[in-house]
């Protein structure tokens, strides 16, 4: 009894998680545009009801804690599915959990070649972990791998050797040291002579 009020409790708490991380946080997305407006209210009243339930036949027998975990573990695989790998056209699923604006314009500039791409590159999907010796121009790569999407591939030199680096004021403590090796994370940012520069922070 004991046991399966605390796997109810479980599901509830992970419930009212997702509630409040898609409310306050980072959105969660159903993949439906402006239907995923119903989502959230399946959502949100599902969860509460939950919450009713839970706390009504708390001390009940066994027979209404087993029908509320098995509905709502299906209604919970239910609505992680459908804001995952069963999302709509409207945000298809791209390998990330939260709705990321990731479409923007992407520079290129190979020799006489010059063209901006109107592309979706998402951190969560095309984040880099490299190590890599800085020789006052560029980061000559020693480890790690530069994630891209298919669509690059005719403009990047390959296997990749170099990259330029780009990162934010406040990521730059002091100037980083000639032949001293790092460690990076980033995000492909744009292509200059076949070469990636990545928007990085030290690792």
């Amino acid at each position: 009894m004991k046991f399966l009020r605390l796997l109810n409790l479980i599901l509830l708490a992970f419930l009212i998680i997702i509630c409040l991380l898609g409310l306050f946080y980072k959105h969660i997305s159903f993949g439906m545009g402006l239907g995923d407006i119903i989502g959230y209210f399946v959502l949100i009243s599902g969860t509460i009801l939950y919450v009713y339930l839970f706390q009504k036949y708390y001390k009940e027998g066994i027979a209404p804690q087993i029908l509320m975990l098995n509905f709502y573990f299906i209604f919970t695989f239910l609505v992680v599915l459908k804001a995952t790998y069963l999302r709509s056209d409207e945000y298809r699923w791209n390998g990330c959990l939260f709705y990321e604006r990731c479409l923007g314009d992407f520079n290129i500039s190979n020799n006489n070649y010059y063209e901006i791409e109107r592309m979706s590159i998402c951190p969560c999907a095309y984040s880099s972990d490299f190590t890599g010796k800085w020789n006052g121009k560029y980061i000559e790569l020693l480890s790690g791998d530069i994630k891209y999407p298919d669509e690059l591939k005719e403009h990047i030199k390959s296997p990749i050797t170099i990259v330029f680096i780009k990162m934010e004021e406040e990521e730059i403590r002091e100037p980083l040291q000639l032949h001293q090796v790092y460690s990076f994370s980033g995000t492909i940012h744009e292509i200059k002579n076949e070469i990636p520069i990545m928007n990085v922070s030290l690792n």
